[in-house]
């Protein structure tokens, strides 16, 4: 019975330096780069004021902060599982300054999973999208619609509250 459960040091090296050599090779030709320290840019995050008895599903509805209007419409039969359109206007900033326009829809102390929106430009400072809401299972139809517009050196940030038909 041989005893030798181990493979030699001679084996041993070889092994090392063949897994050495491929680590080399695969870091140099997949662009294995060292993580660089890179400032982190900060933005301001501009929390607008709206009026919350404004209703989005029947009319534009805005949220104000110093020259910054953000707008937002919910357009088409809003319910849960029917697609429905967002309309969102930004006004009080320069054509082109607004990045992009995201709106995320959350219901009030309810977990109802991410729901959040990447919208489309859809002329000067307007953008659009198409959005799927879930059922939630204790039949409860009050959300919030949380629009953010980014900019180069600040986020603004509109509430909509809003009940599903």
């Amino acid at each position: 019975m041989n005893a030798r459960w181990f493979p030699s040091s001679r084996s041993v090296v070889w092994l090392i330096v063949i897994f050495a050599v491929a680590f080399v090779l695969s870091a140099k030709y997949h662009g294995y780069r060292p993580q660089q320290n890179t400032p982190i840019h900060e933005v301001r995050v501009m929390e607008l004021v709206g009026d919350p008895a404004c209703d989005p599903t029947r009319h534009m509805c805005n949220a104000l902060g110093g020259d910054v209007v953000l707008g937002v419409r919910l357009l088409g039969e809003v319910g849960a599982l029917k697609p429905f359109t967002v309309a969102v206007q930004v006004n009080g900033l320069p054509p082109g300054a607004v990045d992009g326009v995201q709106v995320e829809f959350v219901m009030p102390h309810m977990d109802m999973g991410l729901n959040r929106y990447v919208l489309k430009a859809a002329g000067t400072n307007q953008w659009q999208g198409a959005v799927t809401l879930p059922i939630c299972s204790t039949g409860r139809r009050d959300w919030q619609a949380i629009v953010r517009a980014n900019t180069e050196s600040a986020a603004y940030v509109g509430r909509f509250p809003f009940v599903l038909h």
